[in-house]
């Protein structure tokens, strides 16, 4: 099974791992995080926003999580075939 964390991405982000889209978490075998921007109407948002000024990026945000991340039924799919 398939886990991940979904957060957000930040392309400029340095000194920390925030800039890559998916990171496995230490000392598991099938968790990640998956890191998925935030968009404005000029594109996407490359550096980190306050916490007080995140609220318009939600809507964006939540509905590229949806389009990143496959259906649930995909990764039970994938491991019932496993077995076979």
């Amino acid at each position: 099974m398939f886990h991940a964390q979904v957060t957000r991405l930040i392309p400029d982000a340095k000194g920390t791992t925030c800039n890559q889209e998916q990171e496995p978490v230490t000392h598991t075998k099938h968790s990640h995080i998956l890191r998925v921007p935030f968009y404005t109407e000029k594109g996407m948002l490359r550096q980190w926003v306050s916490r007080f000024d995140i609220y318009p990026y939600l809507e964006r945000f939540s509905q590229a999580c949806q389009q990143s991340y496959p259906p649930f039924s995909m990764y039970e799919r994938r491991e019932k075939n496993k077995g076979m």
